[in-house]
């Protein structure tokens, strides 16, 4: 399924808008923390499979023993160059980072793929990764029409369960709410003022369908609209928090979501804060 819509109508209108600043408060140590570059220097590579597609990869530059992976999907139109940055922000917290040149990513089926790419290279003797990649730990993410991708790429594969955990960031509201089958934790971000792309609605509707046990955080970043990823620092801290905790067992990236009052549920930066099944 094709998914289109003008794309650059929301950004000549996103960048219309001012959005609020960062507050900083008690409440608010564990996102600043995780916002900040951790402490891996990042290199990056190219790997091209049988076909000739190629996959950008960053990568902690001392890979010791193995590392977790996320896999990327882009939004409508955008190609791994408009993630520099939060690529590089990932890598510097020990992940390895996959992303393609796919520009239509609904259906999750590139998603996928670069997680595959990985799981083979390390087996491969031959490559940069080879008995580095923690295929046990793969994590998914994405914005707007790749936040939808990351989801289909772990329910509508059958290997698509090697995806441990899912971060859909702006899932786009014209999608069916998409919270059922999910039973790995997932955590959905949108920005609070996005009704028109991602509305607070339908972000807690698919939260509330999350099926018991599977845990499930949602929340919305005050002030910000769709493009989420634009102002770097406005959701990279949770992001990176939530992906330490599921694939690394972060304890102190766990305190941002666990427990009868999370760091995200009274942070002032955030509203419409939910969570569930997190222990």
């Amino acid at each position: 399924m094709k998914y289109t819509f003008s794309f650059l109508f929301f950004l000549l209108a996103l960048n219309s808008c001012k959005i609020n600043e960062k507050i900083s408060s008690p409440n608010t140590k564990i996102e600043e923390k995780y916002t900040a570059f951790g402490n891996f220097k990042v290199n990056q590579t190219v790997i091209k499979d049988s076909k000739n597609n190629s996959y950008k990869v960053y990568y902690p530059s001392q890979m010791s023993g193995k590392s977790p992976v996320i896999t990327w999907g882009n939004g409508t139109g955008q190609t791994p160059d408009t993630y520099v940055r939060t690529f590089n922000h990932l890598a510097s917290w020990g992940f390895i980072v996959i992303d393609n040149y796919e520009k239509s990513t609904i259906d999750g089926s590139s998603i996928l793929e670069s997680a595959r790419v990985l799981v083979r290279e390390n087996s491969n003797p031959r490559s940069l990764f080879y008995q580095k990649v923690d295929i046990e730990h793969i994590g998914a993410s994405g914005h707007s029409q790749g936040a939808g991708g990351v989801v289909n790429a772990y329910k509508n594969f059958s290997d698509g369960k090697i995806i441990k955990t899912i971060v859909p960031l702006a899932f786009p509201s014209i999608l069916k709410p998409t919270g059922t089958n999910v039973m790995v934790p997932i955590f959905f971000i949108s920005g609070e003022k996005d009704n028109l792309f991602s509305s607070l609605s339908y972000n807690k509707q698919s939260f509330e369908q999350v099926p018991s046990p599977t845990p499930a955080a949602v929340g919305a970043r005050r002030g910000a609209f769709h493009e989420l990823l634009t102002n770097e620092d406005l959701v990279i801290g949770y992001l990176t928090a939530w992906m330490r905790y599921q694939l690394m067992g972060d304890q102190q990236a766990a305190g941002a979501f666990r427990g009868s009052t999370p760091e995200l549920s009274v942070n002032p930066n955030w509203s419409n804060v939910s969570t569930k099944n997190i222990r």
